[in-house]
């Protein structure tokens, strides 16, 4: 077989998802196509929306469980609903890991460039925390988003909960939540029009932001 036909067969063979740059490509129909919410970034590489993704009520949008991960949203929206339901404290989170550690450890994650939002409305039976983006890990890069939370009054919950040892720059927050930053870390050129910011331990670095943090 002449090389020509080798290199066409090759480019034909490509999966839909994957960009010619190698950028794994995210959208509302591939992750149906998939299974459905959440999609679980697995593996290392760079991946990047091409459309908004509404996800499934109670759902997780994004499930990130690999070090080395680059994900660019692209200058669109991950939306998340969660309704909690009967006395069980409830943890939700809509991008990230999860909120509390135990997964295993991550490192170089890189989430950049659009919107998260989440809404949660219900009766709040018992403790609730809400994430919008919860990457408790080291060494990450955050930047360029902004990150709504519309929730109850009478929840406990968050916009992000971020790892030490990061760079958290030129984010918006909005809505009524708190922002966890584990320091050290850097936290530059941000905007919270929220209620309240909050960092853990000592260490951290605060350059030009707006709002508490």
């Amino acid at each position: 077989m002449k090389p020509a036909v080798l290199v066409l067969l090759s480019i034909t063979l490509l999966p839909a998802a994957l960009a010619v740059d190698g950028v794994v490509l995210i959208n509302q129909s591939t992750i149906m196509a998939a299974g459905g919410f959440p999609y679980k970034i697995t593996q290392p590489g760079s991946y990047r929306l091409t459309g908004n993704l509404l996800a499934d009520a109670n759902k997780t949008a994004i499930e990130i469980t690999s070090s080395n991960v680059s994900f660019d949203l692209n200058g669109f929206t991950i939306a998340c609903n969660t309704v909690p339901v009967g006395l069980n404290p409830v943890s939700f989170f809509c991008v990230g890991n999860e909120p509390f550690g135990f997964s295993p450890p991550l490192r170089g994650l890189t989430v950049r460039n659009g919107s998260i939002t989440v809404t949660s409305k219900g009766p709040a039976l018992n403790l609730t925390l809400i994430f919008a983006l919860s990457l408790i890990r080291d060494a990450g890069l955050f930047e360029g988003l902004q990150i709504q939370t519309d929730v109850d009054a009478s929840y406990a919950s968050t916009f992000y909960r971020i790892g030490p040892n990061s760079i958290i720059r030129s984010n918006i927050f909005t809505g009524a939540s708190q922002i966890f930053t584990d320091c050290p870390s850097l936290v530059e050129r941000n905007v919270n029009a929220g209620q309240a910011g909050r960092s853990q331990f000592s260490g951290c670095i605060f350059v030009n932001n707006i709002g508490l943090f």
